[in-house]
């Protein structure tokens, strides 16, 4: 099931909670106008289970937890073939992995996450003009999980400074 429609009719806030209480679980996909002409528009990704969102992109590819862990840092030590390994057949969330791996800390997680998450989708509140797509039948990326997860009521609070 796919439901579609515009942010200037149905507002980030709005789908926010539909899809919280009605305990979505998909992707959901924001297109946002680009900023100049020149540039092509933006795509975001948001993944929901159970009215819950568990991970925020904006890479289509699954790459962008582990973008976000390498800015940080937190993946030296890692050999690249371990990371690449990453990508096939990971059963848990890739956070999860690091962690019972000792190779994060959940305080590190939690940090990550609340950067992935929070800081993006605080940018999409300044977005009234776009579109979306709600997918309900999408595979989970465990490359883009930590193993947290939030409220999108408590996502929207926080990104307004509530």
């Amino acid at each position: 099931m796919a439901i579609t429609g515009q942010l200037a009719e149905f507002s980030l806030p709005e789908l926010f909670q539909f899809l919280e209480q009605g305990n979505k679980t998909g992707r959901l996909i924001l297109q946002t106008p680009a900023q100049s002409p020149d540039a092509p528009d933006r795509n975001f990704y948001l993944w929901l289970r159970r009215g819950r969102i568990v991970s925020a992109s904006s890479y289509a590819d699954g790459t962008g937890l582990l973008r976000l862990m390498h800015r940080k840092g937190l993946l030296q030590g890692i050999p690249g073939e371990q990371v690449k390994e990453f990508f096939h057949g990971l059963v848990v969330p890739l956070g999860v992995y690091l962690k019972i791996r000792n190779q994060v800390t959940p305080q590190q997680l939690k940090l990550v996450f609340y950067t992935q998450v929070m800081r993006q989708v605080c940018a999409l509140f300044e977005c009234s003009q776009g579109q979306f797509e709600f997918e309900s039948q999408v595979a989970m990326p465990m490359t883009e999980m930590t193993g947290h997860m939030m409220l999108p009521t408590e996502v929207t609070l926080g990104a307004c400074g509530c």
